[in-house]
């Protein structure tokens, strides 16, 4: 995958049981969606977004609504 979904955010490595960005080597907290029906696609030749038929507008609503779920969980 070419990372086209990453917009420009720094490569991550891993040091024992941290994730950190590489170069500056600063520890990170990663923070997800699990949106459901990923775990079951197979890549194909686009990628799995598209088999698990995640639209653009989808992650797009995900990304507008998420820090509204985020203050509501503390």
């Amino acid at each position: 995958m070419n990372g086209e979904l990453s917009h420009g955010l720094p490569r991550l490595i891993t040091q024992g049981n941290r994730i950190l960005r590489k170069g500056s080597n600063d520890a990170l907290l990663l923070r997800g969606v699990n949106r459901s029906g990923l775990e079951y696609s197979e890549p194909s030749a686009a990628g799995f977004l598209v088999s698990a038929a995640i639209s653009q507008a989808e992650m797009q609503e995900i990304v507008q609504i998420w820090p509204l779920l985020s203050k509501l969980a503390g």
